[in-house]
C-alpha cells in the first residue's frame, strides 16, 4: 500500500512535464507510423460514366439533345489511399455516375460528374461537369421502306414483297425527330436465284434521304423483315391453230386464211420442275364449224400445277376466214376495140389473148369464157399509131381476182376516113 502511494506522489510531481513528455511521445509514435505506411494518390485510367435519372427527365417530358460520346465519354478519378492498400487498388470499383433527375427546363444545363470510392478518398474527377442541351422530348411514328439495288439474273421473277414492321416509332429530343422523314433500309438482288427471308437493319432519313445518326434517338425496333417471293420465270408462245378447232368443217369452198394471237407470247413464273420442259399452254377452244366470215374472241389460257401466270391470262385472238379461190384460164379470146373516134377506122387490128384470173370456189362453176372480154378503149385519141393496154372485163358478182392477160398491150392504127 506504501508502495502505491508513493507512485501516486510521484506522478503529482511535475505532472505538467510528463503530459508534454507524453504528447510528445505520441506525436513521435505516428510519424514512426506514417513514416512507415503513406498516403498516396492514384489516377485512373479512363472511367466510362454511368447515366442516373434518366427516367424521371424522360417522366418530365424531357431528352438531351447532346450525342451520348459528348458527355459519357470516360473520364479521370484521383484517389488518395495508403502505400500498403495500392497493390490492391482496382479502379472498376470506382463509381462514377451522371444524375440526370435534377434537370427540369430545356436549355444548357451544367450537370457535375460523381465519383465514389469505398476502399479510399475521391480527391478529384477530371472533368468535373457537362454541359448538356436539353430539349423537348417528342414521339413519331414513320414509315419502313426499302430500295433495291441490283438486278435478278435473266430467267427469274421478282414476286410478292412484304416488309413488317411497317412502321416504327422514334422517341428522342423534337429537334432531331422533327427532321425524321422515314426509316429505310437497301436490298440488293445481285445474283439472287431464291426467295429471301431475312431481317434487315433499318436507318433513319431526312426528306433529302440522308442518314440521321443520332445516338439520342431511341427507336421501337432495330430492324423489319424482308421476305420476297424469287421464282424462275419463262416465255411461251401461243400457237394460234391449237386454240381453234372444227377448222375442217367450214361452209363449202371456205378455208381458214390464218389465225393471229394477241400477244403471241405470255409470261409465267413457278417451280423448277413446273416449268421445265413446258413449251405449251392448255387453254379454251374456239370453235368455227360453219363459219364462213372472220372470227374475233378471247380465249382464257390455262395454268399448269405450280404454274403462275405474269402476264395476262387471256389472249385476243383473229380466226381469218375467205373463200377458196380456185384459177380460171381462158383462151383465145380476141380483143376488143371499144370508143373508135368517129371520123376514123382501125387498120389491120386482129388480137387474140389467154387471160388468167382467180375465182371464188363457189361462182367459177358458173363463170363462162362468153363473160370474160377483152378490150382497149380508143376514146379521145387521134390519128395515128398507138400501143395501148389491153383491158379485162368480168361481171362484179363472180368476184374475180388476179387477173393477168399475157402480153397485155397492143398496136392500134387509127386512120381518118378523109
Amino acid at each position: 500500500m506504501e508502495k502505491i502511494k508513493l507512485f501516486l506522489n510521484r506522478l503529482k510531481n511535475n505532472w505538467k512535464m510528463k503530459v508534454v513528455a507524453l504528447v510528445l511521445a505520441l506525436f513521435l509514435w505516428n510519424s514512426v507510423i506514417q513514416g512507415t505506411d503513406p498516403l498516396i494518390s492514384r489516377t485512373t485510367d479512363p472511367i466510362p460514366i454511368t447515366l442516373i435519372g434518366a427516367e424521371q427527365l424522360s417522366s418530365k417530358g424531357l431528352a438531351i439533345y447532346n450525342e451520348s460520346e459528348e458527355y459519357l465519354q470516360s473520364v479521370k478519378v484521383t484517389v488518395w489511399m495508403k502505400r500498403s492498400e495500392a497493390k490492391l487498388f482496382d479502379q472498376s470499383k470506382i463509381q462514377v455516375t451522371l444524375d440526370l433527375s435534377r434537370i427540369n427546363t430545356v436549355g444548357e444545363q451544367i450537370v457535375k460528374v460523381n465519383a465514389y470510392y469505398s476502399e479510399g478518398t475521391v480527391e478529384k474527377v477530371t472533368p468535373e461537369s457537362f454541359t448538356l442541351q436539353v430539349d423537348q422530348k417528342k414521339s413519331k411514328i414513320v414509315s419502313i421502306e426499302y430500295n433495291v439495288t441490283g438486278e435478278l439474273p435473266d430467267g427469274y421473277y421478282q414476286g410478292e414483297i412484304s416488309v413488317d414492321p411497317k412502321s416504327v416509332q422514334i422517341t428522342g429530343p423534337s429537334s432531331i425527330v422533327d427532321l425524321v422523314e422515314k426509316a429505310i433500309f437497301t436490298v440488293d438482288l445481285t445474283d439472287k436465284v431464291a426467295s429471301m427471308s431475312l431481317p434487315k437493319e433499318i436507318f433513319l432519313v431526312d426528306a433529302d434521304g440522308n442518314i440521321i445518326n443520332s445516338d439520342t434517338l431511341v427507336t421501337s425496333v432495330d430492324s423489319a423483315m424482308f421476305e420476297m417471293k424469287i421464282s424462275p420465270r419463262k416465255e411461251i408462245k401461243i400457237i394460234g391453230e391449237s386454240l381453234v378447232k372444227g377448222t375442217d368443217k367450214l361452209p363449202a369452198g371456205y378455208e381458214i386464211e390464218s389465225i393471229e394471237v394477241y400477244p403471241s407470247k405470255v409470261e409465267v413464273t413457278g417451280t423448277t420442275e413446273a416449268l421445265e420442259g413446258l413449251t405449251s399452254l392448255p387453254s379454251e377452244i374456239k370453235d368455227v364449224a360453219g363459219e364462213s366470215e372472220d372470227v374475233h374472241t378471247t380465249i382464257k389460257l390455262l395454268a399448269p400445277k405450280g404454274v403462275e401466270f405474269l402476264t395476262s391470262d387471256t389472249v385476243s385472238v383473229i380466226i381469218r376466214i375467205r373463200e377458196i379461190m380456185e384459177k380460171a384460164t381462158y383462151e383465145n379470146k380476141t380483143v376488143e376495140l371499144r370508143n373508135i373516134p368517129s371520123g376514123m377506122t382501125v387498120q389491120d387490128f386482129e388480137e387474140i389473148r389467154t387471160v388468167e384470173m382467180t375465182v371464188p370456189y363457189n361462182t367459177i362453176s358458173t363463170l363462162t369464157s362468153s363473160h370474160v372480154k377483152l378490150y382497149i378503149d380508143l376514146a379521145g385519141l387521134s390519128e395515128g399509131e398507138h400501143e395501148l393496154k389491153i383491158q379485162c372485163e368480168v361481171p362484179e358478182e363472180f368476184r374475180a381476182e388476179n387477173i393477168v392477160i399475157e402480153n397485155d398491150t397492143a398496136i392500134v392504127n387509127l386512120v381518118s376516113n378523109n
